[in-house]
């Protein structure tokens, strides 16, 4: 029996779903940074939006599974950052096409009520199919999220850090890639401030094979000279408590613990090999104020026992504070400095040039070189995290 209630609910949710939908995709689309700092309202409204209409849906048969079904996998691709079309395309383009496909569905849903396309008005109020198979699909989705959830931020997180990292469900790899020009090669290397024992061993073992000529390493390492950074952080107890917990080491704990004879030796005996290190990184000071005010609040955070705590990230920090520091500061700046070590080691007598950097400097720095003349003639795939161990 028709019943004019029936369509002014569907009418009043297809209404706020699809306003919803428009205001995300206009934060989406007028966004101008990397989407997955970026916090939305609008985000938030659509999400909590779904959930009280999902519930309601499973009580009333009023809404149409054939509408509730795709909004919900559309809400879950956006709020797992576009997954899984950011698999192929940048965040930012993802997000777009799902808020994009999220806006036209709910807009159809909302003409559909208003002009009785659906037949909303004769759809009885319960069913018990209907509350069961709604049912089924609640229980389904919240056990699929997990992993749907945990792909898109990987996928995201792969479009940020570039291809010198590779993901898969058995482990982190880490990419090594040399250039050549002029009968130099330079060896770019990704590197991750903690990882497996054998990873840094396998490397160690790489720099000292024996060479025609002489190899520089420009080594990464922020200093701090004004002692502005956390001394917690500046301790390495930060990473060295996440290293412990997840059973990794950390990158030079070795080195770090010697004494000031133990590193003079170490060089002596490096550079009996023909082996220079050379640090090509900035001192902190070197930051604006702003960055390192930002950064001092991040890595604090990061001493905390809470992992909730430290994904959200301090409350101080805004997610365009955050981009801006990470990819003006800690990368644009730090690349800037290293290309200029580099371009001065290039002009000495040596055969081979190391850059073993964290994996997000390397993509900026293989376009350097590629500007520069320099040819890819090789390249290697090194585990640094395997989730199942044997």
């Amino acid at each position: 029996m028709s019943n004019p209630w029936k369509t002014a609910w569907n009418v009043l949710a297809s209404f706020a779903l699809f306003a919803s939908s428009i205001g995300l995709v206009i934060d989406d689309y007028r966004y101008p940074g990397e989407i997955l700092f970026r916090t939305s309202g609008a985000m938030a409204w659509t999400v909590f939006f779904t959930i009280i209409w999902f519930a309601l849906a499973h009580l009333f048969s009023i809404f149409p599974k054939r509408i509730l079904f795709p909004i919900l996998f559309l809400v879950a691709s956006r709020i797992a950052i576009g997954y899984p079309l950011n698999l192929w395309m940048e965040n930012n383009h993802a997000c777009i096409i799902v808020s994009g496909a999220l806006a036209l569905i709910t807009g159809l849903y909302f003409l559909g009520s208003i002009f009785h396309f659906l037949g909303l008005d004769r759809r009885s109020w319960f069913q018990w199919k209907h509350s069961l198979i709604v049912l089924f699909a609640g229980i389904l989705v919240s056990v699929a999220s997990i992993p749907f959830g945990i792909g898109g931020m990987v996928a995201s997180a792969q479009n940020i850090l570039g291809d010198y990292t590779k993901f898969t469900f058995s482990s982190i790899s880490l990419l090594e890639r040399v250039f050549i020009r002029d009968g130099k090669k330079v060896f770019l290397i990704g590197m991750m401030h903690i990882g497996e024992q054998d990873f840094y061993d396998s490397l160690n073992k790489k720099m000292r094979e024996a060479t025609d000529g002489k190899r520089i390493v420009l080594t990464e390492g922020v200093s701090d000279k004004h002692k502005i950074l956390p001394d917690e952080f500046k301790s390495g107890k930060t990473y060295g408590k996440w290293a412990k917990r997840l059973g990794l080491k950390v990158q030079n704990s070795e080195e770090k613990a010697m004494s000031d004879d133990d590193v003079e030796a170490r060089n002596e005996e490096w550079a009996s090999r023909g082996v220079a290190f050379m640090n090509a990184d900035i001192d902190i000071s070197e930051l604006s104020e702003t960055h390192q005010e930002t950064l001092v609040k991040i890595l604090e955070s990061l001493g905390s026992d809470n992992l909730a705590e430290i994904l959200a990230g301090p409350e101080t920090v805004s997610g365009s504070e955050m981009e801006d520091l990470m990819m003006e500061g800690l990368l644009k700046f730090r690349n800037d400095r290293l290309m200029e070590f580099f371009e001065e080691s290039i002009k000495l007598d040596v055969s081979e040039i190391y850059i073993p950097w964290g994996a997000a400097h390397l993509p900026d720095i293989e376009e350097r070189l590629i500007n520069q003349g320099f040819e890819k003639i090789s390249e290697e795939s090194r585990p640094v995290v395997r989730f199942w161990k044997r």
